[in-house]
């Protein structure tokens, strides 16, 4: 079996073969990355928008006899938060029939960042480099902004992995699905 992950973001690649190399089925699966396009806003600001371009990465990246895989990031709202919005990733793995979903936790960023988003129109790697919270900026290519957040505790690629692993329950558990 082959994955196919729709983004060249090392990052991401880097989170599916460290999950995959966790379980004994997939530790010898080839994994190929493709550029291909979410389909949504570049910096996704609700969770139905980061779902739908996870799947549309997915589908992108599909090929004859394998799994694809998508990852999205982004905001969405959240009620008493205290800039009324957090982050989340959603992985949507795709086998040519069916979509399985994983979200990863949440966490939420500064108001100042919050507010760039939307006020600027600009993405979170971008608002965290303009806020001068980070001098890096690919950031998202790197430890990301909860790595920031965290000081290093939660890399943005762990962070991904929890979503990878929460959409293989589908492929673990088919019988239920």
């Amino acid at each position: 079996m082959r994955f196919a992950i729709g983004s060249t973001n090392p990052t991401k690649t880097n989170a599916l073969i460290a999950v995959l190399s966790e379980y004994e089925e997939y530790r010898d699966c080839a994994v190929h990355s493709f550029a291909v396009q979410s389909g949504v806003s570049e910096q996704p600001k609700s969770l139905e928008e980061i779902i739908v371009g996870a799947r549309n990465r997915a589908r992108e990246a599909y090929t004859a006899n394998g799994i694809a895989v998508g990852l999205e990031s982004g905001l969405f709202p959240v009620p008493l938060a205290k800039s009324g919005m957090m982050v989340t990733t959603a992985c949507v793995l795709y086998d040519g029939h069916a979509f399985h979903l994983g979200l990863s936790s949440a966490f939420e960023c500064p108001s100042k960042v919050v507010d760039m988003v939307h006020e600027d129109g600009v993405d979170l790697n971008k608002a965290f480099h303009e806020c001068g919270l980070t001098d890096d900026p690919k950031l998202g290519h790197r430890g990301g902004a909860i790595g920031v957040l965290t000081k290093g505790h939660v890399t943005r690629s762990e962070y991904m992995m929890q979503a990878i692993r929460l959409a293989l329950i589908h492929l673990q558990n088919p019988e239920l699905y």
